[in-house]
C-alpha cells in the first residue's frame, strides 16, 4: 500500500501559489475583486505589514522592496501571539477589575467594558480580515477549477491520480484545494462519500419525492483523502462538526443533495469555513473530526509499504506535521520513503528529521510526472 504526502508543490503545477507567494496572491486577488481596488479592510492590513514588518521574525523573504513579499506562516503566528498576550492582559486585568465587587457592580462591568477590551486590539481585526481573503481566494480558485479553466494546468495532476494512485492507496494532503479530489473522482477512484477519511450521510434537496432515495454520488471510493489542515468546501456546524457544504458539492457535479450536517439556514457562510491556517499555533483538539483525520494518517503511515513525500516542503509552522512524521515513520525497517522536490535544502530537513533512510528524487512535480509515463497525453 501506497501513502502520498502531498504539499503545495502538486498544486503549484496547475497555478497555484507556493506558500512563500501566497501573501502576495491574496494580495494581487484583494486588487482584482474589487471594482475600486482594494477594500477598506485589506487596507488597513497591507497598512499595518508596511510599517510592522520589521518587527516580525522570520517575514522577510528577501526581498525588501515589497511590503507583502513575506511568509505568511510568520506574519499570522505573530498576529495569534499578540493576541494570545493581550487576552493574558485581559484576564489580568479583569482580576483586578472585579475582586471585591458586588454582583451587581460586576455585572455592570461586564456590559460596559467587556465588548471593548474584546474588540479594542487591532490585531484581532486584521486577523479576520488575512482568514477572510484566504478563506475567498481558495473558493474563488476553486470555482475556477470547476469551471474547466485549470483543466490543462491540471493534466500532471490528473495523470498522477489515474495512473500513479492504485486501489486502497492513501493521499494525506496539507492543500486546500480541490484539485486531486477532482482528478480522482474523474477517474472514479473517488468520492465524498467516504473518501475524505470520516463518514458524509447525504439527503435529498431538489426536485424529488420525499420517499426517494438521495442519488449516489458514485461508489465507494477506491482512494481515501486526509486533509489535514481542512479544505475548501468544508464547513463547521454549530456543533463543530464538519460538513461538505452544498456549493461544493455542486462544484463536484454532484447535484441534488446536501450533507445532513448541514444547517438548515446559513445567514453568513463567510463565518463558517474549515481550514487550519497557516500558523505555529493550531488548533484542532476542540474539532473532533480533525482529531479523527490525524489518528487516521498516523495509521495510515505507519502501516504503509512505501510512502511518497511529493512538493512538500517541511514549513517551520507545521510542528505537528513533523512529530506526525517522526513518530509514524519508523515503525517498519521494510518501509520506502521517497521524497520528490526540486529544493535539495528541503531533501536535507527531511533527512535530519526522518535519519536519512529515505531516497531523494531532486525534481519539480510535473517533471517527475513526465518522466515517469513518458509525457502522458494532457486532457
Amino acid at each position: 500500500m501506497q501513502v502520498f504526502v502531498l504539499g503545495a508543490g502538486i498544486s503549484h503545477s496547475a497555478g497555484y501559489p507556493l506558500a512563500n507567494g501566497l501573501l502576495c496572491e491574496l494580495d494581487r486577488r484583494q486588487s482584482q475583486s474589487n471594482v475600486s481596488g482594494e477594500s477598506p479592510a485589506w487596507k488597513e492590513v497591507t497598512k499595518w505589514i508596511s510599517e510592522n514588518r520589521d518587527s516580525i521574525p522570520g517575514f522577510h523573504t528577501g526581498k525588501l522592496d515589497a511590503n507583502l513579499d513575506g511568509n505568511l506562516e510568520y506574519l499570522l503566528t505573530y498576529l495569534d501571539l499578540r493576541l494570545m498576550a493581550a487576552e493574558d492582559r485581559k484576564n489580568c486585568i479583569w482580576k483586578t477589575m472585579l475582586s471585591e465587587r458586588t454582583d451587581q457592580e460586576k455585572t455592570t462591568l461586564t456590559e460596559t467594558l467587556g465588548q471593548h477590551l474584546d474588540n479594542s486590539r487591532p490585531e484581532k481585526k486584521l486577523r479576520k480580515t488575512i482568514t477572510n481573503a484566504l478563506v475567498t481566494y481558495f473558493r474563488m480558485k476553486n470555482y475556477d477549477d470547476a469551471s474547466g479553466q485549470n483543466n490543462s494546468n491540471r493534466r500532471f495532476i490528473h495523470t498522477f491520480c489515474e495512473k500513479k494512485v492504485e486501489q486502497g492507496d492513501v493521499i494525506i494532503s496539507f492543500n486546500y484545494d480541490s484539485l486531486v479530489e477532482r482528478s480522482l473522482r474523474e477517474s472514479g477512484k473517488w468520492s465524498p462519500v467516504d473518501g475524505y477519511g470520516f463518514e458524509v450521510q447525504f439527503e435529498t434537496d431538489g426536485p424529488f419525492p420525499p420517499t426517494t432515495p438521495p442519488p449516489n454520488p458514485t461508489a465507494q471510493s477506491e482512494t481515501t483523502v486526509l486533509k489535514l489542515h481542512g479544505s475548501v468546501g468544508w464547513y463547521l456546524n454549530n456543533n463543530k462538526e464538519v460538513f461538505l457544504h452544498q456549493h461544493f458539492l455542486k462544484l463536484l457535479e454532484i447535484n441534488c443533495i446536501k450533507d445532513v450536517k448541514e444547517p438548515k439556514l446559513l445567514p453568513n457562510v463567510n463565518s463558517l469555513p474549515s481550514l487550519i491556517e497557516p500558523s505555529f499555533i493550531k488548533q484542532i483538539d476542540d474539532i473532533p473530526t480533525y482529531r479523527h483525520i490525524w489518528q487516521r494518517a498516523r495509521e495510515e503511515l505507519a502501516r504503509a509499504e512505501a510512502v511518497y513525500i511529493i512538493g512538500y516542503s517541511l514549513p517551520d509552522a507545521d510542528i505537528m506535521a513533523k512529530n506526525l512524521l517522526v513518530h509514524s515513520l519508523d515503525k517498519k525497517p521494510d518501509q520506502t520513503i521517497t521524497v520528490v522536490n526540486p529544493d535539495r535544502a528541503t531533501s536535507n530537513k527531511f533527512e535530519a528529521l526522518l535519519g536519512g533512510h529515505i531516497e531523494y528524487i531532486e525534481s519539480k512535480f510535473e517533471k517527475w510526472i513526465e518522466d515517469m509515463y513518458a509525457r502522458t497525453e494532457s486532457r
